[in-house]
């Protein structure tokens, strides 16, 4: 790609502008065709805190307080995707299996973009079933699709 900023410079010239000498910019992208791309995963992680107005956290064990949270992306999602994720903070609704009751529930979604391989299917199950574990939820939702990624 060739940029030339002759144009710009010429059409800003006026009384006291400063002259600007034409600039050039070349840029040039490689891209290796020798070996094939790996496949990736967008994986979408549905935790929820707490039911919608409650003060207390998720079934019984307690609030789940913003620090909580912290803790658990500090010692368990952290670890298992150091590379990266994001979170994004959420409010969704669900039928519980236990008393067939519709409850709102305030929620964090975990995004991981990562490649497709058993590890990190793995380093996945472990995060779900460590926050099971941890907060006595029947569940953390999960969506994978496949993704195109670049960096």
């Amino acid at each position: 790609m060739l940029l030339t900023a002759t144009a710009w410079a010429a059409g800003c010239a006026g009384p006291g502008a400063v002259k600007v000498d034409p600039v050039t910019v070349n840029a040039t992208v490689t891209v290796k065709t020798d070996a094939p791309a790996p496949e990736w995963r967008r994986t979408e992680l549905y935790f929820g805190l707490r039911r919608a107005g409650e003060a207390g956290g998720a079934e019984d064990r307690g609030p789940w307080s913003e620090a909580r949270w912290q803790h658990f992306l500090d010692d368990v999602v952290t670890p298992e995707f150091p590379a990266g994720f994001s979170v994004v903070d959420a409010y969704g609704q669900w039928k519980s299996s236990r008393d067939g009751k519709i409850y709102g529930l305030i929620s964090k979604v975990v995004i991981v973009l990562h490649p497709a391989t058993p590890e990190d299917e793995s380093r996945i199950e472990r995060v779900r079933a460590t926050f099971k574990s941890l907060t006595g939820q029947e569940s953390v939702l999960r969506g994978s699709q496949a993704a195109t990624v670049a960096f």
